[in-house]
């Protein structure tokens, strides 16, 4: 619909634009706003807040290596509609190595450090689902950068279900 130029306030109120059927007519109508804030219940702001906030804040996986972050988080990201991240493949994807192959060849120091620049990145994101590697909370800075704009979800899985494989160099002589 077509709606002339004209401007929507008048003074200190906040008018509310009314269009008859006919998109000749432009009627304004004051609003107090003191007397809208007023009527709406506290309990119905903390809900709408907290369904807005809900939708934006990401949900973050954790737990020990194999797990299941990765299998649990592609399932919820498809299941909620949202994007789904997987930091020890995005570590893959960056420095074109298998993450066990930098801890074997460089270091646990130097796959953290990689690590914790690929946390910061995806925990910045809003609306999507991160699984990390096992011990990507390990780092006090990951874990805070997770928190800022997420709800980290700890898997719970007994370590007698826990797999260790050669891809797993830092739990496979648990």
């Amino acid at each position: 619909s077509y709606l002339p130029k004209k401007k929507f306030k008048r003074g200190n109120q906040i008018v509310k634009l009314e269009q008859s059927d006919d998109f000749d007519d432009i009627n304004f109508i004051p609003l107090d706003t003191k007397a809208i804030l007023d009527g709406v219940q506290d309990d119905l702001i903390d809900r709408v807040y907290n369904k807005v906030l809900g939708s934006k804040q990401n949900i973050v996986l954790i737990g020990m290596p194999s797990c299941g972050k990765s299998t649990v988080g592609r399932l919820l990201a498809e299941k909620l509609g949202r994007p789904f991240y997987d930091t020890d493949k995005i570590i893959e994807e960056k420095t074109g190595r298998q993450c066990a192959e930098i801890i074997r060849n460089d270091g646990e120091a130097v796959f953290r450090n990689i690590e914790s620049q690929v946390t910061l990145e995806v925990s910045k994101l809003s609306s999507v689902v991160i699984a990390t590697g096992g011990g990507a909370v390990i780092s006090e800075a990951n874990r805070d950068n997770l928190h800022k704009n997420g709800t980290i979800w700890f898997i719970d899985r007994p370590i007698e279900k826990l797999i260790t494989t050669a891809n797993r160099p830092l739990s496979s002589d648990r």
